[in-house]
């Protein structure tokens, strides 16, 4: 039968003595502690506990909290601050700063839902720049590619270390006063061989094993990428677009590979620096390779080849498949994109002219749905300071009546607003990135507002992409330069036969226009019959 049994403490303690003092009449403490044995069994309080509240009782207070005492604390309230500012702390650093026994921390600790854990080893810290790097190049790929289909032309490869002998000590399930399995130390310099392998979603194109002594040189790879190239032209890939992906390591960049890729006429996606995270090879294959030959011993070169042939041809369905297409999912950092426009001050014929931010308008695409959020668009006017009055050319071009921005809050303000605005929608800087019409937007624009406060620019503003950039990239740039209208905006709408309502000049609508070409775009609707990456 399960244990029924409940404990007692705290107020639950107190509630229950004060029902059995003051509904039972005088009900006496031996028959109360009679009484809480037979319902609570050995979880039923202490005779000494019953006396002290039952005095208490007697004296009308009738108070259900613990009064302070000297001695040790039975709980502590943590500050879950102490724990963040400093989590490398131990328990009983922790249990000096508070003047209380170590095992009292673990347990506040615990109430916390905190625990101690080690962190993961990593290859490189992480620069900002190489983090900025990161995002930059997700959203570039996410931008650009709308679908999955074009993973299916995907070829990345990598290099690994495939050793002789496979065995590692692992713990292991042992019973009372027995003793676990001896393990042989590894040597030093273990005998092992290079693997480079080249793979897509039907898996290997081509693989081989390095010649022994040998590593990967610019020379070495340019070699197998002509192997490469060969087997892709025997393979379904033959008269495709290909995509291939590789890191950074120097022999992947050198310029005689750079040369060699651009003459096969294939796309070579962006990797940011010391992101194996982002490399199906290194989170996908290699691991499951590593796992596959665990326990396992290899004699020869000759043993390991075998062993590799069997591998790659022993994965399920779907394997290979599944690991490329997890990299949108390892792309996909942010939920939402903010597409921001600023409108400036502005006077006709004078460049020289001290632009300063009136309008800031954001609309919002929600990447997962593929969908405009029309809820959470923000839009403000904002006041200039150093030409308050707005010129003639400005409000006409711009559409924006100068009363509007004479009653409008100062940028300060806006930006205040702005940051409540990400709040309340609960954007975070990893849930979300900016994407913008051009550099200047962010980089000159904003950049210049914030240098006016005598600030520096914050660190959300510095994760986003060109979305010019971005179309670029689907065309030729001879193409794009021929392509009627003289604006992005133009070239945009005419090439995608998207309507551009509204003022071309207002923030707002340009924002709304950009999103709906990003929207478009990610839907595959049938506003892009000529992109290339739609073949």
């Amino acid at each position: 039968m399960a244990n029924r049994y409940i404990r007692l403490a705290g107020k639950s303690l107190s509630l229950c003595l004060f029902n059995h003092c003051s509904r039972i009449r005088r009900l006496c403490m031996i028959s109360t502690l009679v009484n809480n044995k037979n319902v609570y069994n050995t979880h039923a309080p202490h005779y000494n506990t019953i006396r002290n509240w039952f005095h208490r009782f007697e004296k009308d207070d009738f108070s259900l909290d613990e009064k302070d005492r000297s001695g040790r604390p039975r709980e502590l309230d943590l500050d879950k601050h102490a724990l963040q500012s400093d989590p490398f702390q131990s328990s009983r650093e922790l249990a000096v700063t508070f003047g209380v026994h170590h095992s009292t921390v673990l347990e506040g600790s615990k109430s916390l839902g905190m625990r101690k854990l080690f962190g993961r080893f990593i290859p490189h810290h992480l620069t900002q720049a190489n983090l900025d790097r990161r995002v930059d190049d997700s959203i570039t790929l996410l931008t650009l590619h709308a679908g999955d289909r074009w993973l299916d032309r995907l070829i990345t490869g990598d290099e690994k270390w495939v050793f002789y002998d496979n065995h590692h000590r692992k713990s292991q399930w042992v019973g009372e006063g027995e003793s676990p399995q001896d393990v042989p130390k590894s040597d030093l310099h273990p005998k092992k061989v290079m693997l480079s392998v080249c793979w897509g979603v039907d898996g290997p194109i081509y693989w081989e094993l390095l010649p022994e002594g040998k590593t990967i040189t610019g020379d070495l790879y340019t070699t197998q990428l002509r192997n490469l190239k060969k087997a892709v032209d025997r393979s379904a890939l033959k008269d495709k677009k290909v995509y291939s992906q590789h890191d950074n390591a120097r022999p992947h960049v050198s310029k005689q590979v750079k040369q060699e890729l651009m003459g096969y006429g294939w796309n070579v996606l962006p990797h940011p620096p010391y992101s194996p995270d982002l490399a199906p090879s290194e989170y996908w294959l290699f691991g499951d390779m590593s796992r596959a030959f665990e326990g396992r011993s290899f004699n020869s070169r000759g043993a390991v080849e075998a062993a590799l042939k069997q591998y790659f041809a022993s994965r399920p369905a779907g394997f290979y498949r599944n690991g490329i297409h997890k990299l949108r999912e390892r792309w996909r950092h942010f939920e939402n994109l903010l597409i921001l426009d600023f409108n400036t001050t502005c006077e006709e014929n004078n460049y020289d002219y001290p632009t300063e931010i009136i309008q800031v308008s954001v609309t919002v695409i929600n990447i997962r749905g593929k969908l405009i959020r029309e809820d959470q668009k923000f839009n403000r006017f904002v006041r200039p300071v150093i030409s308050p009055v707005l010129s003639e050319y400005c409000s006409r071009i711009t559409g924006i009546d100068k009363n509007s921005i004479n009653i409008a809050d100062k940028f300060p303000v806006v930006y205040d607003q702005f940051v409540a605005w990400l709040r309340e929608h609960n954007f975070q800087e990893k849930y979300f990135a900016f994407v913008c019409e051009d550099h200047q937007t962010i980089w000159l624009i904003a950049q210049y507002q914030f240098l006016l406060l005598d600030q520096s620019m914050p660190a959300i503003f510095r994760q986003w992409n060109n979305i010019v950039t971005v179309f670029q990239y689907l065309l030729p740039k001879r193409n794009y330069d021929n392509l009627p209208g003289e604006t992005f905006v133009d070239k945009s709408s005419n090439y995608y036969n998207i309507e551009f309502i509204g003022n071309a000049h207002n923030a707002s609508d340009k924002s709304y226009f950009l999103a709906k070409i990003i929207e478009s775009y990610h839907k595959g609707s049938a506003g892009f019959p000529k992109s290339p990456l739609r073949e």
